[in-house]
C-alpha cells in the first residue's frame, strides 16, 4: 500500500555527498585512517591564480602515511566536508588561503544579492570599523583600497551588515570547533583569509606586478 512509504516523508532527507566526501568519511569513520591534512594548492601564473586544488592525505595512528595523497579540484562542497570531518590544511599559512577561497566563495553570492558596488562598500566600512585594520594583513590591503562610504539608509545596509557577520561568524567556528584552533590562531588565519580575498577580488597584487600602484 501507498501508506507503506510514508516514513520516507515525514523527515528532511539527508545530503547528498560527493563520492569523495563518502570515501574520505568511510575512511576515517572506519578507523582505517586515524587522522587526515589536506593541502590547498592555487599557484599564482603570470597576472593570475592557476584552478584550485585539494590534496587530501591519510595517516595511521603511528603517523604514516598510508595513501597517496587523493587530489581533486577545489570545491566549496568538498572543502566543507573536510571541515566537518576535522582536517585541517597542512599549515596555518595554508589554512588562510583555504579559508580565503572559502571567503570568496560565499561572498560572491552575497555581491549577487546586494549588488557587487555596495556589498564592497559595506565589507571595507565594516573592515575598517571593526577590528580587521589592526591586523597588519588586512591593513596593508586596505591602504591600497578606495571605497566610498555606503548608504545607511533602509534595510539594505543592516541586512548587508548582518550577513557578512554571518559570515565571517562561520568560517571562525569552523576554525576553532571544527579545526580545533585555538582562539589566537584562529583569528590570526581569519585576518590572513581576508588579506588573501581584497588582494584578489581588488587585484591589489596583479596592479603591482603591472607597476600601478
Amino acid at each position: 500500500m501507498m501508506t507503506s512509504l510514508s516514513h520516507y516523508f515525514g523527515n528532511k532527507a539527508a545530503p547528498e555527498l560527493h563520492p569523495k566526501a563518502r570515501f574520505w568519511r568511510s575512511l576515517l569513520e572506519s578507523g582505517r585512517a586515524a587522522k587526515a591534512v589536506c593541502e590547498f594548492r592555487r599557484p599564482w601564473q603570470g597576472l593570475g591564480f592557476a584552478p584550485a586544488k585539494l590534496y587530501v592525505s591519510f595517516f595511521d595512528e603511528h603517523g604514516h602515511e598510508i595513501l597517496s595523497p587523493d587530489e581533486v579540484d577545489w570545491d566549496p562542497e568538498l572543502d566543507a566536508e573536510l571541515v566537518t570531518l576535522g582536517v585541517p590544511a597542512r599549515t596555518p599559512e595554508n589554512e588562510a588561503e583555504r579559508t580565503g577561497m572559502m571567503l570568496g566563495r560565499r561572498f560572491v553570492q552575497l555581491q549577487a544579492e546586494f549588488g557587487d558596488g555596495y556589498f564592497n562598500a559595506v565589507l571595507v566600512e565594516q573592515l575598517r570599523e571593526k577590528g580587521f585594520a589592526a591586523q597588519p594583513a588586512v591593513a596593508a590591503k586596505l591602504n591600497a583600497i578606495h571605497e566610498n562610504a555606503p548608504s545607511h539608509d533602509g534595510h539594505l545596509y543592516a541586512s548587508c551588515v548582518e550577513a557578512i557577520d554571518g559570515v565571517l561568524r562561520s568560517r571562525a567556528q569552523a576554525l576553532t570547533v571544527n579545526l580545533h584552533y585555538d582562539p589566537e590562531k584562529a583569528a590570526a588565519i581569519l585576518a590572513d583569509a581576508m588579506a588573501y580575498f581584497l588582494d584578489e577580488e581588488y587585484s591589489i597584487t596583479s596592479r603591482k606586478t603591472l607597476g600601478f600602484t
